[in-house]
């Protein structure tokens, strides 16, 4: 199964590749970025600033230490950002400090491999066309300010196929330079499931860290069984759903991670097994109802919704599997998993355990629990 990959507009690895970066117009406009071009006519020593600024001016002009407050931050933040979205240079090439590091896509470059980039802009390249801000935080010290913020960035220029959208974290770091600040760090990282998958991947890429044989609590349960249709909830590289394949079991295996379910794929056609492998995100997955005689939840997180819908989803008779971490005072203990199939089950097993899990560390506190639909 092959999924393409996400292209951020302004990713180190398409500005190399395919000239694919970022210039928009936004909200700060203009007036906010000449400013900073008009810091290069500042001599290097400190001089008196205006004693009634235009309104914009203070805002937009990098301060004295002393005196810069956490609105100053955010706006030179904000105005660089900008400044880098539309290509304009001489705003950046006053702003980035000498020793200037920008760090993206597991890569670093310099103040001049940036600049240099943006003078290289192919002006049909897709563009961030709006960037908005949320959980902005500024740090404060002597020996600068540093700014971090989540951003959803929205890309123009590829209308025709819906445009794209970014949601990631920015951490600049400002530092005081002569008479204003300087841009000395500046960083961004992918946020929220994009992470979480990239994790994943790169953990069933290394092969380590986890137990490759299927769970043993699963085949204790299922060698009593008349095989029937199953559902593997966050199959992983495919032990388990591979296991009840071989053992006759019509198996579905749901997994967001393309390495996983690439690699159990390549084991099923090398085992000549039939398995329908679905890379999709399970909170999206469409469990069904009354359509599983197994569900099993092994090691696939203590997610609630996930286990409500495992229990629509099981025929009269179906078995739901699980076996997670439990822990003291936090997340799923055996209590509130057993007052979950309280209703149209017959719980038979719900043991704490301490041994070796499946995953993650050599001893740890496990909850079996196994419950057939009535």
């Amino acid at each position: 199964m092959h999924v393409a990959p996400v292209i951020r507009g302004h990713s180190r690895e398409f500005w190399g590749s395919m000239g694919l970066e970022c210039s928009v117009k936004r909200r700060f406009g203009l007036s906010v970025l000449c400013l900073f071009a008009a810091c290069a006519h500042q001599p290097e020593a400190p001089r008196a600033r205006p004693a009634t600024p235009a309104p914009e001016t203070e805002a937009a002009l990098p301060r004295p230490l002393a005196i810069a407050t956490e609105a100053d931050i955010k706006a030179w933040s904000h105005a660089i950002l900008d400044a880098y979205d539309r290509g304009a240079l001489t705003p950046l090439e006053i702003a980035l400090s000498p020793q200037f590091v920008h760090f993206e896509d597991g890569q670093p470059s310099s103040r001049d491999e940036l600049l240099t980039r943006i003078r290289e802009r192919d002006a049909d390249d897709a563009r961030i066309g709006s960037r908005d801000f949320e959980d902005e935080r500024v740090v404060t010290g002597p020996q600068g300010a540093v700014f971090i913020a989540k951003a959803t960035e929205h890309s123009t220029g590829n209308e025709v196929h819906g445009g794209d959208q970014f949601v990631g974290y920015y951490k600049l770091v400002w530092v005081p330079a002569g008479d204003r600040y300087q841009l000395l760090f500046w960083s961004w990282q992918l946020a929220g499931r994009a992470v979480t998958r990239a994790f994943w991947d790169e953990r069933y890429r290394n092969a380590t860290g986890f137990n490759k044989e299927p769970n043993k609590l699963l085949v204790e349960v299922t060698s009593k069984l008349t095989p029937g249709v199953a559902l593997d909830l966050a199959m992983g590289q495919g032990r388990n759903a591979l296991y009840l394949a071989e053992e006759g079991w019509s198996v579905t295996g749901v997994d967001f991670s393309a390495e996983a379910t690439r690699q159990a794929q390549e084991q099923a056609d090398e085992r000549e097994l039939e398995l329908e492998i679905v890379q999709q995100d399970i909170n999206t997955f469409d469990f069904g109802v009354a359509k599983y005689d197994l569900v099993t939840m092994l090691y696939a997180t203590d997610n609630l919704d996930w286990i409500a819908r495992s229990q629509r989803s099981l025929k009269r008779g179906g078995l739901f599997v699980y076996e997670f971490f439990q822990t003291d005072g936090e997340g799923l203990d055996s209590a509130r998993l057993a007052a979950l199939f309280r209703d149209g089950f017959e719980i038979l097993r719900n043991e704490v355990i301490r041994g070796t899990p499946d995953w993650s560390r050599n001893e740890a506190t496990l909850l079996q629990f196994v419950a057939k639909k009535r």
